[in-house]
């Protein structure tokens, strides 16, 4: 078993036969020294980097793995090497295809005036890559030759997931980012990955002192409120997934003054409606209020009053909405593509002193560098948002685990107590566990009954894996004479054959044919092979 870390933004597990990509980013740390286009007189392409997977051979990958809508807008730009399946959540399905779609709105209209070609995929591409994509229920198994996988909650965002991989006996949890507050929206995380022998966490998961919830951001909105002069409003810039983390907020600030809110992001809809229709993603608390007249979320009732407005992009009628006071959550929290542009610098010509409030910890006040100009006619007030495992979450997680071997990244470093013995990744490297071997292997059978075909594991114990392969069939002689059965064995060339008065077991390479009309005889090859 070998694993790599990909730049810090993605991991590749190799196993025997089975090669596994887990998350598939955008690397927009060139965003940072992006100038806004009304800034600079030459603007130049934007750079979607995606080196972090030249050193994989794409062709050659199996699975990809996709933990949240975060880290699958590089998808598309894989549609023409890879030919293997896709594996996420139908939340982060949905959802996930309208964020490309999204980050291909932002980068038309970034280009209007720029006369070099956009490097972005296009609407096309990311057709074609989501016909690979399998969409999964928390729980539900996808088999994939010697493996199977199950995505179960990390509590995070709206399907977001965390992985196990069953490789024969041996199982792998691959630990995303994650969240383990149990009163925000989604399914709550699931503790399951603790019972595995082998745990990865992602380099995207960087250990944090505190998290922050939305409460801290419902009250600097609402001293924002009530400090901001008559006719001034609010610009939050956002991250599509924060919305239904942020809508309970901004909404009862807002009501409090009677100041509406408007989402301006292309995938707002898609975000608002999925989650209002699909319950089952959400906490026990939210799929309570389905059974009583109110709706999971504010942001429902406050369409109904007309205090919430989810607008796609200017077109829709943006224009009346810079007469009145609101909150405007601004998608894209990095202030440098999308309509942010042109929205920071009109709110910036009018006399009256607006507000930014950040709250994408991600970014941080790095936003506005390039904005001085226009963010000297603002408040700048921050409140981050800070959905993640603290430190003492993962030394919980590791220290109630049964793994034993724990992957983190570089960063866990000099942060996490080493507990366990820690194996820390770095950045662009590898690392070879040669002693994982399961100490069960699935084998395929053929038993000759109605029963039809059954599955089982071939104990390695006493079993070289590398070859020595006439020892075990005598082992298993000596198990079926134990259990009264009378045989005898001959080995021809590669084939080996146990006989029994009316049955016989042939091993050839690593299957096992099976045929017999005794059901007394299947009873004890069910102990022998160990049959789930």
């Amino acid at each position: 078993m070998e694993i790599q870390n990909l730049s810090d933004k993605s991991i590749l597990l190799s196993l025997p036969n089975v090669k596994i990509l887990f998350e598939c980013p955008i690397n927009l740390d060139s965003f940072s020294t992006l100038i806004p286009r009304s800034l600079n007189p030459s603007p130049s392409t934007i750079n979607y980097d995606i080196t972090y997977l030249s050193s994989v051979e794409i062709s050659q990958i199996d699975l990809i793995l996709i933990s949240s809508c975060r880290t699958l807008r590089a998808l598309p730009f894989l549609h023409q090497k890879f030919q293997g399946k896709i594996l996420m959540t139908d939340p982060v399905s949905r959802l996930g295809q309208s964020l490309c779609e999204e980050l291909i709105d932002f980068d038309e209209e970034y280009q209007r005036s720029i006369a070099e070609p956009s490097c972005l995929y296009k609407a096309e591409s990311v057709k074609e890559i989501w016909r690979q994509v399998i969409s999964l229920s928390y729980h539900q198994i996808y088999k994939f030759r010697e493996i199977s996988v199950a995505a179960v909650s990390s509590g995070h965002s709206l399907g977001s997931a965390n992985w196990i991989i069953e490789w024969g006996s041996l199982s792998i949890s691959y630990i995303s980012e994650s969240c383990m507050d149990t009163s925000r929206y989604p399914t709550p995380f699931n503790p399951v990955v603790l019972n595995s022998k082998v745990m990865i966490f992602s380099p995207q998961t960087k250990p944090i002192q505190e998290a922050y919830s939305a409460k801290k951001v419902y009250s600097t909105i609402l001293e924002a409120c009530r400090s901001l002069p008559f006719n001034c409003s609010i610009i939050i810039p956002i991250q599509s997934w924060q919305l239904l983390d942020l809508e309970s907020a901004v909404l009862s600030a807002g009501a409090v003054f009677n100041i509406p809110t408007i989402c301006m992001s292309p995938s707002a809809r898609a975000f608002t409606s999925y989650a209002a229709g699909s319950v089952e993603w959400l906490s026990s608390n939210l799929r309570q209020k389905v059974y009583i007249p109110q709706n999971c979320f504010m942001f429902e009732q406050a369409k109904d009053k007309g205090m919430f407005h989810v607008l796609q992009n200017l077109k829709d009628g943006f224009g009346a909405a810079l007469k009145h006071q609101n909150i405007l959550m601004l998608a894209d929290s990095s202030l440098r593509i999308g309509e942010a542009d042109y929205i920071i610098s009109r709110f910036a010509k009018k006399n009256n002193k607006h507000c930014i409030i950040l709250v994408d910890e991600d970014q941080g006040e790095d936003v506005l560098k390039f904005h001085q100009r226009h963010i000297e006619n603002f408040i700048v007030r921050t409140a981050y948002l800070n959905i993640a495992l603290s430190v003492s979450d993962i030394e919980g997680l590791i220290e109630k685990s049964v793994a034993r071997t724990v992957v983190v990244p570089q960063s866990f470093n000099g942060v996490v107590n080493g507990l366990k013995a820690l194996v820390y990744l770095q950045e662009n490297t590898k690392e070879l566990f040669p002693t994982l071997i399961p100490k069960y292997l699935p084998i395929k059978t053929r038993i000759n009954l109605d029963a039809g075909p059954v599955s089982g594991f071939i104990s390695l114990k006493n079993y070289d894996y590398q070859g020595q392969f006439t020892s075990w069939p005598h082992q298993f002689k000596e198990k079926l004479e134990l259990n009264g059965f009378d045989s005898s064995i001959t080995t021809l060339n590669s084939k080996t054959i146990i006989k029994l008065e009316d049955a016989s077991i042939t091993f050839i390479n690593n299957k096992v044919i099976i045929n017999s009309q005794s059901r007394n005889l299947r009873v004890a090859l069910a102990n022998i092979l160990r049959f789930k």
